[in-house]
């Protein structure tokens, strides 16, 4: 990949397929220990700068259809009632969602109140993504969370109370000082909460972060591999048992809530990024956008496409894409759908690794698609 300087008319062009498209918010009360996400605390920045540059981009793309919003970050609740309408007047001048979009945006607790909620519903989110991870106030202070667990209960009452019918909490599990007993006490409560959707995520050690530093050092210890996997499992079971769909190794739904944009992703289907950091992939191209915001707030006023990265996938690597995304699925990969698509059979261009992962019992084939077994979600 290489730093390109594209003019705003050669990034989007017109296409038959109606992209999802994201929004990224970089900034946050402060960074939590595990984060390597293009976030930043807020304190110091010009937020409204940082908005004038996503108006900018954003009308690049000459009114286009959208089949989904997602405003993540960072922390997308961190902005003031005034910024959150700006946002929302930016994207609906920009781009045109079609009838019934799925619109989520993503709020901390301990960052919004029934105010800010009320105005969210009023702007049109219909899906609340709240970043709970725990339940546990000991392991949110671990992990350097702003928010208690009374908090987390606090923010998605007062989401009902906004009339969100559609909330997902984001939980992690593989904490240091995490037990067994305390993952079955987070997850049962998210349950007792009867929230639509759950993203449920094992801690990965990324580079860069107090985690990861912590971790080089060796003062870091993290819940044996095998507690790892049977919290994966136990979790399964449990939600299965109460209701909940497995559809994504790591997101379970109430039949109906399956999250609309994230499949988007997993089906490697267009989508457009706006905002530092951001990823887009269109007509064949993926492309990064600076995640230095001063870099990529220099670019739009520029009037030039903030791109970091570029790279046109080849047949190749689309229908490897396909695969290895798809295959979080846990309906898999569709054969026909994929023949219909690239013009090749799955079996003609996979065979051998098809048989091979068969052979291991990782892999369930049949005549309409092939999708993980029970031995290979885990892996």
């Amino acid at each position: 990949m290489s730093e390109t300087n594209l003019a705003p008319n050669e990034l989007m062009t017109n296409s038959s397929l109606t992209p999802g498209a994201y929004v990224h918010i970089p900034f946050c009360v402060r960074k939590c220990n595990y984060c390597d996400f293009p976030s930043v605390p807020v304190a110091g920045w010009d937020v409204e700068e940082y908005l004038d540059a996503l108006d900018q981009e954003m009308a690049f793309t000459g009114k286009l259809a959208v089949s989904s919003l997602f405003v993540g970050g960072g922390t997308p609740s961190v902005l003031t009632l005034r910024q959150l309408e700006r946002l929302f007047k930016g994207v609906t001048r920009s781009l045109t969602l079609v009838p019934g979009a799925e619109i989520t945006v993503e709020a901390n607790p301990g960052t919004v109140d029934l105010e800010k909620l009320l105005l969210l519903k009023q702007l049109g989110v219909n899906r609340l993504s709240l970043g709970v991870q725990s339940f546990d106030d000991f392991l949110l202070r671990r992990l350097g969370r702003i928010h208690s667990a009374e908090q987390a209960v606090e923010a998605y009452q007062l989401a009902r109370q906004a009339g969100f019918a559609n909330i997902n909490l984001d939980l992690m599990h593989g904490l240091p000082g995490q037990t067994m007993k305390a993952w079955q006490k987070t997850l049962q409560q998210a349950v007792s909460l009867r929230t639509e959707h759950l993203s449920v995520y094992g801690l990965i050690i990324e580079e860069n972060t107090p985690f990861g530093d912590a971790y080089d050092a060796g003062s870091l210890t993290l819940p044996e591999e095998e507690l790892r996997a049977d919290m994966m499992l136990w979790t399964k079971k449990y939600l299965e048992g109460e209701g909940y769909k497995h559809y994504e190794i790591s997101n379970y739904a109430r039949p109906g809530f399956e999250c609309r944009h994230n499949q988007i992703y997993w089906r490697n289907l267009p989508y457009l990024g706006f905002g530092a950091g951001a990823a887009s992939y269109w007509q064949g191209i993926r492309r990064t956008n600076h995640a230095d915001i001063a870099k990529y707030i220099a670019a739009v006023k520029s009037a030039t496409a903030p791109v970091a990265e570029s790279e046109r996938a080849d047949i190749t690597q689309q229908m490897s894409e396909t695969m290895f995304l798809g295959l979080r699925l846990l309906s898999g990969v569709n054969k026909q759908q994929f023949a219909t698509r690239f013009g090749q059979e799955i079996d003609c261009v996979y065979g051998n690794q098809i048989r091979e992962l068969q052979a291991k019992g990782l892999l369930i084939v049949d005549d309409q698609s092939l999708r993980l077994s029970e031995r290979g979600i885990p892996l």
